[in-house]
């Protein structure tokens, strides 16, 4: 009944206000709306029928992101350009807002699709907005090419013609040339557009990104008169230093959120880290699998040698399993800080205590010398004396020294004469001794080994889970000989690559460089040789 009243109600009203020589009702009621003479009947009636002023000054009466809002738009949007951009430009807000990431993904999708329409209706002011927000969601889902070809599009942009409604594109282009390497490209739209980009806090910002990253080679800063500080490093001032790189201004910020979250962490005085720089994504060639550790030709890090100052160098990547590979740590864009220092803790000569690979070096055999501070490889079983076989097991543990005279680390295997299991038992599992680890668990599933991997502690530590901390027993370990177990600098890498690709004499040169790190003569000659 109520239905019915309502629709009588509006007929009569129109009966009443519609002139009898018009016949154009929608012009009447677009122009009854536009000058706010209408009543609620008659908005009603023009909504239903779909026209656009009352669609629009509906949309302006709901709240915004409500339904009744957004079942309004989205028909507004089917024939307004303006609408289709704004409806799309709330999709990508959306999406910043909410998770999973499934959710946040379909919100995007759902703002290209109105970005798109709104380019299809052609309207001039519109379209350009839209194919400009189109671009820019391309470019932050790494769809760089995409972004490049909707800017081409739009009309020509150069600094000479730079505007209040081009810089966002013109910055745009520009951080397109930096993600897909081509700095030349970047040196000319920063040369030619220095002046206005200088006029915009966007434009500075990007500047100042430029010039702090690095993007640019020493020489050219130097002739065009936009030097930045060289962050050298004195290796005498920590145990190891890193450079970290990365490929876009993105992931370069967020290589400074970590490294001054890290700056709390219980290692970081163990290791000088530099300000992170631009590495053009051309120059080191990277497998693009996200679900595989991240790998990378390391032979191409050549081209930077010359330029860092650093032990170690890292690179992060958009997507990847973090891993570190001697002297290269490698990093996703969404590592945490717990995982920043894990990954530091193996430059620095810590093993993972999680499962290796089944077919991992140092799980092949019993050690012939001590790798790490916090893991030792050795037979579960021994025979003997006693006393003789703790003093021979201690001199093979790098954490002897912090195991008390009174801590058991071998238990009599029951009904065999004189032979021991290694391992302190759990009675004594607040104390430092040797007890098992899983880092070589794998191996031992496969083959049923009669060696296995140990660790100083009975506690959960950040080598087995992210998140757990770093145990005081490891720092001191760490304090003690803190070059003891650091991997080898980034240049034993680019030997290991070079000489694997047959390139030997320049693997040698490397190879020399890598010692040129090393303070002990024993692990200098080593290291020359091509050992670790």
């Amino acid at each position: 009944m109520k239905n019915i009243r309502v629709f009588f109600a509006l007929v009569m009203s129109l009966m009443v206000l519609l002139p009898s020589s018009s016949f154009f009702l929608s012009s009447y009621l677009t122009q009854l709306i536009t000058t706010k003479e209408h009543n609620q009947y008659q908005l009603y009636y023009a909504v239903k029928k779909n026209n656009v002023a009352a669609l629009n000054f509906s949309v302006e009466h709901e709240p915004i992101g409500s339904k009744r809002w957004l079942e309004l738009i989205t028909q507004l949007a089917k024939t307004q350009g303006e609408a289709a951009y704004y409806l799309g430009d709330w999709y990508v807000k959306k999406a910043e807002d909410i998770s999973p990431i499934e959710k946040a993904d379909a919100a995007r999708n759902k703002a290209k699709m109105w970005f798109e329409q709104a380019i299809r209706l052609n309207s001039f002011t519109a379209k350009r907005k839209a194919q400009l927000a189109l671009a820019a969601l391309h470019f932050k889902q790494n769809n760089f090419l995409s972004a490049q070809t909707l800017l081409n599009a739009t009309e020509n942009l150069t600094g000479e013609s730079l505007n209040n409604e081009s810089i966002d594109a013109f910055i745009l282009q520009i951080n397109i040339a930096i993600a897909l390497g081509h700095t030349e490209v970047v040196a000319h739209k920063v040369i030619e557009g220095q002046n206005i980009l200088l006029q915009t806090a966007a434009g500075r910002l990007l500047l100042n990104d430029i010039k702090r990253f690095r993007v640019f080679s020493l020489a050219f800063e130097k002739n065009h008169a936009i030097i930045s500080n060289i962050d050298k490093h004195n290796k005498t001032t920590c145990a190891s230093s890193l450079q970290l790189f990365a490929t876009r201004l993105k992931h370069l910020k967020q290589l400074e959120k970590l490294q001054l979250k890290f700056a709390d962490k219980p290692l970081a005085r163990f290791i000088c880290l530099a300000r992170p720089r631009y590495l053009p994504k051309i120059a080191v060639k990277c497998n693009d699998v996200s679900e595989n550790a991240i790998q990378c030709n390391e032979s191409d890090w050549q081209a930077v040698a010359g330029s860092v100052e650093s032990r170690h160098i890292g690179l992060m990547v958009e997507k990847g399993g973090a891993n570190v590979h001697l002297g290269i740590m490698y990093l996703d864009s969404q590592d945490s800080v717990d995982v920043f220092s894990h990954e530091i803790s193996h430059l620095l000569g810590f093993v993972d205590e999680y499962p290796l690979t089944k077919l991992h070096k140092k799980c092949q055999q019993p050690q012939l010398q001590p790798f790490s501070h916090n893991i030792v490889v050795l037979n579960k079983t021994y025979y003997g004396e006693q006393k003789k076989v703790r003093q021979q097991i201690l001199k093979t543990i790098p954490w002897a020294r912090h195991i008390s005279e009174h801590t058991p680390i071998l238990q009599k295997e029951i009904g065999k004469k004189q032979t021991w299991r290694l391992g302190t038992p759990k009675s004594n599992k607040d104390r430092v001794g040797i007890f098992i680890a899983e880092s070589c668990d794998n191996a031992d599933m496969e083959n049923r080994r009669d060696f296995i991997a140990y660790k100083p502690v009975d506690k959960r530590t950040q080598l087995r889970y992210f998140t757990s901390d770093f145990p005081k027993e490891y720092l001191t370990l760490l304090n003690e000989q803190p070059s003891h177990f650091l991997m080898p600098s980034y240049h034993y890498n680019m030997a290991l690559a070079l000489f694997q690709q047959g390139t030997t004499s320049e693997a040698k040169y490397w190879l020399e460089q890598a010692a040129l790190w090393e303070d002990e003569p024993k692990r200098r000659a080593i290291i020359r040789q091509g050992g670790l």
